[in-house]
Parts: C-alpha cells; structure tokens; sequence
C-alpha cells in the first residue's frame, strides 16, 4: 500500500510539475526585500507587489471559504444542542467528520487538478457534510429529549 502510494503520489507530482514551479517562480520573481519606499509602497515596491499577489490568493479563498460561514453557524448551534441536551458525542462525531471524513479527502481530490482556487471549495463541501450530520443528530437528540419528557410526565 504504502508502495503503491509513493507512487501515485510520484507521478502527481511530476504531473503538476510544471504548474508547480511557474506559481512558485512567479512569486520568487517579486523582489520583497524591504527598501525605503514612497508614500504609496513605504516598503518599496517588492513588497507591495508581494502583498497583492498575496492578496489576490487571499480574496479567492476567502470569497469560496465565507460560503460555510452560513453553514458553519447552524452545525455549531445543533452542535450546542446536542451538547446541552446530553449527547456530546454527537457533537464529536460531526466535528471528526468535517475534518477528517470531509475536508481532508476533499481537499486532496481538489488538489489533483493542480488549481489552487479549486481547492478552497473543500470547506464548503466539509459543511455540507456537517450540515446533514447535524440534522440527523439533532433530530435524534431532539426525539430523545421528547420521550424522556413525555416519560416524566407520564410518572
């Protein structure tokens, strides 16, 4: 396995050689060295051009990532419930499944395109996944929080 592995991962990379080392040569290319600058760059103007690249990255990943807020608000709230009602494991299950089951698998599979912007799409996909764990357990947790009223009030 591990063989077989090794070298899947080999011809990946050699695959996405080239692409690799343009993305890595363009930002070497940026001379980012601090030099007195103008009122505009007051680090010069490799570091300037450095952040923008930066930034351009950034605004991407931030633009698909912002996505699972929405989602992400609602699977801690059911998380929270869950919790507060007694079933904490719930809760440990959704988390372990975003990360592990979801977003790391995601985000390699995305990877294998060798397009950055494609892989930020993993969150979002991770939330999804947590989003239909947490209704499932909240359902769950909800219809045990029923009976166990309805089984006081009977007593």
């Amino acid at each position: 396995m591990d063989r077989e592995l090794y070298e899947k991962a080999g011809a990946w990379l050699e695959e996405h050689k080239n692409a690799m080392v343009e993305d890595i040569k363009r930002l070497v290319r940026i001379d980012s060295v601090s030099r007195p600058g103008t009122d505009d760059t007051p680090f010069g103007r490799g570091c300037a051009q450095a952040l923008e690249e930066m930034l351009a990255i950034g605004t991407v990943a931030l633009r698909v990532i912002s996505y699972s807020f929405l989602l992400a608000g609602f699977d801690i709230i059911a998380g929270s419930v869950c919790q507060a009602i007694g079933n904490p494991v719930h809760t440990l299950i959704c988390s372990v499944c975003r990360q592990l089951a979801a977003l790391l698998p995601a985000a390699w599979l995305l990877a294998q395109t060798g397009v950055l912007d494609l892989v930020w799409f993993c969150f979002p996909i991770s939330e999804v996944v947590s989003l239909v764990l947490s209704i499932l357990f909240l359902r769950k947790t909800m219809r045990a929080a029923e009976s166990r009223i309805a089984a006081l009030g009977d007593a």
